[in-house]
């Protein structure tokens, strides 16, 4: 469907007892740097591992506290819930990024990130 809109389409095949949402498994940190769950994704797709620098993050926070459901605000700064501290702290040592840390475990006990919430209106 997007192919057609002139959008390149790369499959990604991910195990969704992390997160059923794309989203939550692929979280863009800054341009050229993606954080993905240890062992959620089935095998690596060629277009991420020739694109982006890679910031393996905790399996466990992905799928209890959303831990790659992020918005990146700008080349430096990101949004994430505040309960991923684990990957908060690799997001800043790896990264060298700022983590705007928010309370957002309601959310992710419904199964939504901040990027869920925000990206609509970021958009804008």
């Amino acid at each position: 469907m997007t192919e057609r809109l002139g959008y390149n389409v790369h499959q990604i095949y991910y195990d969704a007892t992390v997160a059923f949402h794309m989203d939550a498994i692929v979280g863009l940190v800054k341009p050229g740097t993606i954080a993905i769950p240890e062992d959620a994704l089935f095998e690596m797709p060629e277009y991420l591992k020739n694109n982006f620098d890679v910031i393996w993050t905790p399996r466990d926070e992905a799928a209890q506290n959303f831990g790659c459901n992020m918005v990146n605000v700008n080349d430096n700064t990101v949004i994430l819930n505040s309960r991923a501290e684990k990957t908060i702290k690799l997001l800043k040592e790896k990264a060298g990024v700022n983590v705007e840390a928010i309370e957002y475990q309601i959310g992710a006990d419904l199964g939504t990130g901040p990027w869920c919430s925000m990206c609509a209106i970021w958009r804008e």
